[in-house]
C-alpha cells in the first residue's frame, strides 16, 4: 500500500490533495488480476475513473428523509391579487399617445402613471377634434372678416364706397368675432386640452401584459385598453380532480413542471404558502381548486399552463434518492449502487413516492448505500460492454 498526494503549483500557487492510500502492484498483468473478473464477475459493472472525469457523474448518499405522496392537477399561473388590472376607456374618443410615447407590451409601469390619453367625444358629432376644427376654422373667418374692414374702411375713407358697405364689413367683423369666442370657450369647457386629454392611468406596478389600441384608434366607453400585470407574486392554481379530493386532507405544499419542461419547481424554495383548498367541487369541471401564493423569483409568467403535484398528508418516512438516479430499463426502475470507487452493482427498485426532485424508495437500497446521482445512464451503457461507454484503466 502506498499513500499518494498530488501536489500541483503554478508560480507561487501550491495546491495539496491528500488522495488516500493505494495498493500498488509492480505489473501491469498482476493489477488486472487482482481486478474481480472485470464488472467482478459476479454482476459488477465497471465504471472507470478515467471515464467518471470526462462526463459529468456525481454519486449521492441513501439517506431517510421524510416525503409526502402526492396527487396530479393541472393549474395555472395567476398574478396574486392586486397585481392584474385590466384598464378601460372612461370616455368615448380618440386614443392618444402620452408625454412619454405610447405603451408597448413589456413596459414597466408605476402607480399612478399616465400611459395614454382619451381625447374625449362630447356628444353628438361633436368631439375634441371637432372642436379644435370649429376654433382655427373661427379664428381664420374672424382674420379674414378683419382684412376685409380694414379694407372697406379705407376704400369708404377715399370716397370709393358707400358707408352701408362699411356697415356690413363691421358686422360681419363682430360675427365672425363673436363665432371665435364661442368656439374657444366650448373648447377650454370641454374636458382635456389641446395637449392630450383624459388620462389613462396605471392602478398598480407591473409591466403592459397586454395592447388593445394603437395610437389615433378611436374607443369606445369601457373598452379594454391595457392590461397591466404585477409579476412580484403568483398564485399557483391548481385543479385537483374530484376522484383525488378525499385524499388531500391538509395540503402540505406543491411542486410543478412548465409546459414542455422537465425541471420541478418545488414552491417550498420560493416562500410558498396555501392560501384556500377548495371546499367546493366545481360542477362541470369536477374539480377542486387548491390555490397556494408564492415569491415570483424565477419570473414565471402569469398565464403558463403547470403540471402541478399537491402534496397530501400521507407521509413517507424511509430511504430517499434523487431521482436523477433512476434509469427506466423496460419499465423496471433501476439504480447503480457503488462497490467501490469503479465497480457498480445494478439494484432494481420500488418505488413508494415521488416528492420533487426526491424519491421514497419501498425497497431495493438503504440509508448509507451510495447511488450514481449524475451519469446513471452512462452507467446503464456500461453494462452492455466497454465499447458504448469508452473503456481503460490506469495502473
Amino acid at each position: 500500500m502506498r499513500e499518494v498526494t498530488v501536489i500541483l503549483q503554478s508560480g507561487d500557487l501550491v495546491s495539496v490533495h491528500q488522495l488516500g492510500n493505494f495498493q500498488v502492484f509492480g505489473t501491469v498483468a498482476d493489477a488486472d488480476a487482482s481486478l474481480p473478473d472485470e464488472a467482478a464477475g459476479e454482476g459488477l459493472i465497471a465504471f472507470l475513473k478515467e471515464q467518471q472525469w470526462q462526463v459529468d457523474f456525481a454519486t449521492a448518499p441513501v439517506r431517510e428523509a421524510v416525503l409526502f405522496h402526492s396527487v396530479r392537477a393541472p393549474a395555472t399561473l395567476e398574478p396574486a391579487p392586486g397585481g392584474d388590472a385590466t384598464l378601460t376607456a372612461q370616455a368615448e374618443g380618440v386614443v392618444l399617445a402620452a408625454e412619454d410615447g405610447f405603451p408597448e407590451i413589456g413596459d414597466s409601469v408605476e402607480p399612478g402613471q399616465v400611459i395614454a390619453r382619451i381625447a374625449p367625444n362630447l356628444g353628438g358629432e361633436r368631439d375634441f377634434a371637432s372642436l379644435l376644427a370649429e376654433r382655427d376654422a373661427a379664428r381664420a373667418a374672424y382674420s379674414v372678416a378683419q382684412t376685409e374692414f380694414e379694407r372697406v374702411e379705407g376704400l369708404f375713407e377715399a370716397g370709393a364706397v358707400a358707408q352701408s358697405r362699411v356697415e356690413q364689413a363691421s358686422a360681419d367683423l363682430e360675427t365672425t368675432r363673436a363665432r371665435l369666442s364661442a368656439a374657444q370657450a366650448r373648447l377650454e369647457g370641454s374636458q382635456g386640452s389641446l395637449e392630450g386629454g383624459v388620462a389613462v392611468r396605471a392602478p398598480v406596478a407591473g409591466r403592459i401584459a397586454r395592447v388593445n389600441v394603437g395610437p389615433g384608434s378611436y374607443a369606445q366607453a369601457s373598452e379594454q385598453l391595457f392590461r397591466i400585470v404585477d409579476p412580484s407574486r403568483m398564485r399557483l392554481v391548481a385543479q385537483v380532480a374530484e376522484i383525488d379530493a378525499p385524499n388531500l386532507g391538509q395540503p402540505q405544499g406543491a411542486w410543478f413542471t412548465l409546459l414542455g419542461q422537465n425541471a420541478a419547481y418545488d414552491l417550498a424554495d420560493y416562500g410558498g404558502r396555501l392560501v384556500a383548498a377548495g371546499g367546493a367541487v366545481d360542477t362541470v369541471r369536477r374539480t377542486m381548486p387548491v390555490i397556494f401564493e408564492f415569491e415570483n423569483a424565477s419570473g414565471f409568467a402569469a398565464g403558463a399552463l403547470a403540471s402541478a403535484r399537491v402534496r397530501t398528508s400521507r407521509r413517507f418516512d424511509g430511504p430517499v434518492i434523487p431521482a436523477s438516479a433512476i434509469v427506466d430499463e423496460a419499465g423496471v426502475s433501476v439504480v447503480f449502487v457503488m462497490e467501490n470507487g469503479e465497480n457498480w452493482r445494478r439494484q432494481p427498485i420500488r418505488i413508494s413516492v415521488r416528492d420533487g426532485d426526491l424519491i421514497g424508495v419501498a425497497s431495493g437500497v438503504e440509508p448509507g448505500d451510495r447511488v450514481v446521482s449524475q451519469g446513471a445512464y452512462l452507467v446503464h451503457l456500461a453494462a452492455s460492454g466497454p465499447a458504448e461507454a469508452g473503456h481503460g484503466h490506469a495502473h
